[in-house]
């Protein structure tokens, strides 16, 4: 019965010791591979003015880029599907390109 006892003292320290590592600071982040805005935000503020401009010319050529891809699955999708479909392909296929373009 003690050993029992000791045992699920045991499991429980580990459970509060694993729960506080799941909410320290650097574990908040929704997605790893992205930093947090806070996180993104103090980068931001720590750069030369140089460095920012870098910065959003580099995001700029981003949005471009996803502007683009969405153009093109827009054109795929009606390709695909006007033998199919016809005119309600350009429907679908604004449907399916418009969370890419805008």
């Amino acid at each position: 019965l003690c050993q029992l006892d000791a045992q699920n003292s045991r499991k429980k320290e580990t459970n509060e010791k694993n729960s506080r590592n799941l909410l320290s600071a650097h574990r908040e982040r929704k997605m790893k591979c992205c930093l947090s805005e806070e996180e993104r935000k103090a980068k931001v503020k720590a750069m030369s003015h140089e460095e920012r401009l870098a910065y959003a010319k580099e995001y700029k050529y981003a949005a471009i880029g996803m502007i683009g891809a969405g153009f093109c699955v827009f054109g795929g999708t009606v390709g695909g599907l006007w033998s199919q479909i016809g005119a309600g392909s350009i429907g679908a296929a604004f449907g399916s390109a418009f969370w890419v373009i805008f």
